[in-house]
């Protein structure tokens, strides 16, 4: 069964951030989740000038401490919304490779790939109940 209405932190270990991870969440229950990380008072106006208005899915970087954050509010596993994660996935990898100054080119391709699959792999096992 796919869970839903679930926020985690998957650290990134061999970099000095994080990535949380919001899925299916209300936004009251996404704001309480901030606290698992400790933000400035210019990251907290960042994430919620960032968070703010309509989209299917948000990623962002932080200024201060550098963490990532991903949110997709409404999420039913379907294919469509998998893609959308894929896609999420994509610009939290681009995020963390630009804040440590590594473009993507042919010689950083496997970086970017091994965080990628890091990160799928990481978000499959929280949405699958699997620790």
């Amino acid at each position: 069964m796919i869970k839903r209405n679930i926020n985690f932190i998957i650290p990134y270990h061999i970099y000095p951030f994080d990535l949380m991870v919001s899925v299916g969440q209300t936004e009251e229950e996404f704001q309480k989740s901030w606290k698992k990380f400790h933000f400035s008072a210019e990251d907290i106006n960042c994430v919620k000038e960032a968070f703010t208005g309509k989209y299917i899915a948000r990623t962002v970087i932080l200024i201060d401490g550098g963490q990532t954050m991903m949110r997709l509010p409404a999420w039913n596993g379907s294919p469509a919304d998998r893609g959308i994660l894929s896609h999420e996935i994509h610009h939290a990898v681009s995020l963390v490779m630009e804040r440590i100054c590594t473009r993507l080119c042919q010689d950083s391709w496997e970086v970017y790939a091994y965080l990628d699959q890091y990160i799928t792999e990481e978000i499959e096992k929280r949405l699958q109940g699997v620790k």
